[in-house]
């Protein structure tokens, strides 16, 4: 897989988890990484920019990651 041509949007509220995943995915090829505080600043940026993966937390506020998820599939021109 060309890892290189993957655009991954990490959806978390903690700084150091978001580093981490970062440097993973940078590790393994992936050179379009966006990053995002909550999930409010994740939907702002799938506005913004086309995304093949999104990795989000689970427990965020003022939007987690379950509420993030059901917006982002309610909303077609986000997808």
């Amino acid at each position: 897989m060309r890892f290189d041509l993957l655009s991954v949007l990490l959806v978390d509220d903690n700084v150091h988890m978001r580093t981490l995943l970062a440097n993973v995915l940078s590790a393994v090829g992936v050179r379009q990484i966006h990053q995002a505080i909550d999930g409010m600043d994740g939907l702002a940026l799938l506005s913004r920019h086309s995304v093949n993966l999104v990795i989000t937390d689970l427990s965020m506020q003022p939007l987690n990651g379950i509420d993030f998820v059901t917006l982002l599939r309610r909303s077609p021109g986000l997808r």
